[in-house]
């Protein structure tokens, strides 16, 4: 992911890193994110079912806490002078609670995300904490997109497609990285 950043525009606060996906990279992360789950979710007999999948509608979720990121210490890491960490994304990653109303009631279901890691390279971010056992803790804006799939019988082309469930997926849109105390 390393490009993705180079090109991504990084706004920095006193004790917050944020980094916004460009429009390019966040269509790019959208079309790889429709065809992996495709992927994933094709039944054993994919060679006798024709399957159609509907865009319903997306629907964004703002500063979603992710978690730390990995490749910290359990405990926090102390500084004794000014420190901090640099972070990269990707890899390791965990399962977070999303809820959304598309339209027909409340919709909870969790989704992988990753947080990311401390490195000894990437986006720095400075801990405003001294001799105090801090963590870089992530937090994202993540685009959720809901899709209503079809399937109907290969070698029955005039037959009707039956709605078999709803799938969703995910991106990334901003990442914002902030040093708690532990």
């Amino acid at each position: 992911h390393a490009s993705e950043i180079d090109s991504a525009e990084i706004v920095a606060d006193k004790n917050v890193i944020i980094i916004n996906h460009t429009p390019e990279q966040i269509e790019k992360d959208k079309e790889e994110a429709l065809k992996k789950l495709m992927d994933e979710v094709k039944s054993p007999r994919m060679d006798e079912v024709v399957e159609k999948w509907e865009k319903v509608s997306t629907k964004t979720v703002t500063k979603k806490g992710i978690g730390y990121a990995a490749n910290q210490k359990a405990n926090g890491t102390v500084f004794s002078s000014p420190g901090g960490f640099y972070w990269q994304d990707g890899g390791n990653d965990v399962y977070v609670g999303i809820s959304l109303n598309f339209g027909a009631g409340l919709t909870s279901f969790s989704l992988a995300v990753s947080p990311g890691k401390t490195a000894t390279t990437g986006v720095w971010i400075s801990s405003p904490y001294v001799n105090q056992a801090c963590k870089l803790y992530i937090y994202k804006d993540l685009e959720i997109t809901q899709y209503k799939v079809y399937r109907k019988n290969k070698y029955a082309p005039d037959s009707a497609y039956q709605f078999v469930g709803y799938q969703y997926t995910k991106v990334d849109t901003k990442d914002y990285l902030t040093v708690l105390k532990v």
